[in-house]
């Protein structure tokens, strides 16, 4: 976001509201905030939207943006935000493969056969295939448009 121009140094036209406090209300429609170039809110106190009735489930809040950005890069490094339904999948893929591996390395008694060996390859071979598949899934985690410090 380039910063708007300083409303002292700007010389073109423009409309100053100054007083103890400003209310826009539209009492049968939407209100529209438009801008060709930047919008900046900006308080020493705190932001609130509030978006439909106590209790309502009807109501969302979207943000629709190509980059969506939490923290100001100079304060921190900027992380991709992690997709909760895909870290999931993967997760749970992953504590699958290892359940199944430790159950079936659990099954080995005794000392180590042929028959014991053979089991212990195999399934290492399947916990193999399995985090290599989970290898792929990790693309999925990381958003591709939203990033926080």
């Amino acid at each position: 976001m380039t910063k708007p121009e300083n409303f002292s140094t700007y010389n073109k036209n423009q409309v100053i509201l100054t007083s103890g406090r400003l209310v826009f209300n539209a009492r049968e429609d939407s209100l529209f905030l438009l801008s060709k170039k930047d919008l900046a809110v900006s308080t020493v106190g705190d932001v609130h939207i509030n978006v439909g009735l106590p209790g309502s489930k009807s109501s969302i809040f979207i943000v629709n943006s190509n980059r969506i950005q939490f923290g100001l890069e100079s304060k921190g490094k900027l992380e991709p935000v992690a997709k909760a339904d895909s870290l999931l999948k993967s997760l749970k893929s992953l504590s699958k493969a290892l359940n199944k591996f430790t159950t079936s390395l659990s099954t080995v008694v005794g000392t180590v056969e042929l028959a014991a060996l053979t089991q212990i390859s195999t399934s290492a071979t399947a916990l193999k295939n399995e985090l290599n598949s989970f290898d792929k899934t990790l693309n999925s985690i990381p958003s591709k448009n939203t990033f926080s410090i």
